[in-house]
């Protein structure tokens, strides 16, 4: 038999250990790695998924983003809402959290004719658009499958329970001092339109036609003789800010409060835009002297014949540029989280129902045009 001491030392060099120190050393390395592995597994808890969340806290509420397009950029769990007043939510957007999910943000455009999911007990679900009803297709979710399942709606709308668009108007005006004067007077053409939608519900193309009857009217794109292409945008807007008096922001359907960002990214140009729409421009420009609206006129010919006046009239053109002292454009306009949490965790204080929300949406939201007659 071998002795005790004598195994202890071949076990020690079989183990590549040459001293008892070392060997004491190993077991002591040893026990400190397996004391780290278990801490950062068990130990001080991180940020769980949104399902675990949910569960294990039930003062977070779940948020699920149904058929988004990835240009949000909307990141699932909870840091959208680091910083808001009300902060406790995350967002999701696996099918399997559909059942547990407090409320379901639908991005409606163009996913009309799908299948609702079953809705659970308490569950709010979301309407959100952001196109006009002529182009947003949200006519199947008047169907049968879907009536008396939407709380809110989210949109450009002024009557939606949570108002959301490209952009917005607030106090506070530019930091440093301009010469309008200057700006107006560097100015030596009238009005550029960009667009390459030619053919539209709005009849945009036959106002524009009418116009150039009677003022010059540059049109740049696909509908126009003059180009100055997609990737070049930030050199075409700095172009039209540099030459152009006005620039002509129509939308492209005439529907109940909707501006599309081209009138906001125009409000935060030096040029004077011209917008021809159904929304209500008192409610959203806040001074009237923010934008020509079209509709202020009885015919495009009056129209043109005030465009060329204030092109004529420096400090009457001076006038469409100095609210920028009193206010500025945030656009795109930040998307809604902290109010989304926080109505979330209030349902009973919002509480609503819509029957049929595609009706709420489209019927008799939009109209022709009745000022393009010859």
């Amino acid at each position: 038999m071998i002795p005790v001491k004598k195994m202890h030392r071949l076990v020690l060099r079989r183990m590549g250990v040459t001293s008892t120190y070392n060997f004491l050393v190993m077991c002591i390395c040893v026990c400190l790695t397996v004391y780290a592995v278990c801490y950062f597994r068990v130990g001080k808890p991180k940020h769980t998924s949104p399902e675990v969340g949910l569960k294990t806290n039930r003062t977070y509420k779940m948020i699920h983003l149904h058929s988004f397009p990835w240009y949000y950029e909307l990141q699932m769990g909870e840091k959208h809402f680091e910083g808001c007043p009300v902060s406790t939510c995350v967002y999701a957007d696996k099918p399997e959290t559909i059942p547990e999910s407090d409320a379901i943000l639908f991005f409606t455009d163009h996913q009309a004719g799908n299948s609702p999911p079953e809705k659970s007990p308490g569950q709010i679900w979301i309407f959100f658009s952001v196109e006009s009803p002529i182009h947003s297709g949200n006519s199947g979710f008047g169907g049968p499958l879907w009536e008396g399942k939407f709380n809110w709606t989210m949109s450009y709308r002024l009557d939606s329970d949570i108002k959301f668009g490209y952009g917005d108007v607030v106090p506070g005006g530019i930091t440093e001092t301009k010469d309008y004067v200057a700006i107006a007077s560097r100015k030596k053409k009238l009005v550029a339109w960009f667009v390459s939608n030619c053919n539209t519900q709005s009849q945009r193309m036959k106002y524009v036609k009418k116009l150039q009857d009677y003022i010059q009217v540059d049109i740049y794109g696909h509908c126009g003789k003059l180009k100055c292409e997609r990737e070049r945008s930030a050199e075409c807007m700095k172009m039209l800010e540099q030459d152009y008096k006005f620039y002509l922001s129509f939308e492209n359907s005439l529907c109940q409060d909707y501006v599309t960002e081209k009138l906001l990214k125009t409000l935060k140009t030096d040029i004077v835009p011209v917008a021809r729409g159904r929304a209500n421009y008192s409610a959203l420009l806040p001074l009237s002297k923010m934008a020509i609206i079209t509709d202020d006129y009885a015919s495009v010919r009056e129209l043109a014949e005030y465009l060329q006046y204030l092109a004529n009239n420096v400090d009457e053109y001076v006038s469409y540029l100095k609210w920028k002292d009193s206010y500025h454009i945030v656009e795109p306009q930040p998307f809604p989280h902290c109010l989304l949490c926080e109505r979330v965790h209030q349902p009973l204080q919002w509480s609503n129902v819509y029957q049929n929300v595609a009706d709420w949406w489209g019927r008799g939201r939009c109209s022709e045009a009745k000022d393009v007659s010859a």
